[in-house]
């Protein structure tokens, strides 16, 4: 996986509600998963294969985890708070991304659900 895939950024429900604060994300294209959802290969493998080749629609349970810019239907991420995890672009592992992963979401328990 390449670091220039992993953004940070805030999620937010259909109100504009804050749901979860400087969440570790991957990016699909122009869609985004938590990466903490990703604990496997098999996992990076089936999400970057679902998400480029069908599209999803409002009415998939799947759509609750797959996150955009802006969706009226389902929690979004706000374009605003976006931003690259890291400032330059590096090929790591997946053990060392879930390694990451964990590390991050240790240290960043920042949620906001009521």
């Amino acid at each position: 996986m390449n670091t220039k895939r992993l953004f940070i950024g805030d999620i937010y429900d259909k109100n504009n509600e804050l749901l979860e604060k400087d969440v570790l994300l991957v990016r699909f294209n122009n869609s985004f998963i938590k990466a903490s959802m990703l604990k496997n290969k098999i996992d990076l493998i089936s999400f970057y294969t679902f998400l480029k080749y069908y599209p999803i629609n409002n009415t998939e349970p799947l759509n609750n985890y797959i996150y955009k810019t802006k969706d009226e239907y389902s929690p979004f991420i706000l374009k605003k708070s976006l931003r690259r995890y890291l400032d330059y672009d590096n090929y790591m592992d997946f053990n060392r991304f879930l390694s990451l992963t964990i590390l991050y979401n240790e240290n960043n328990k920042k949620i906001y659900r009521k």
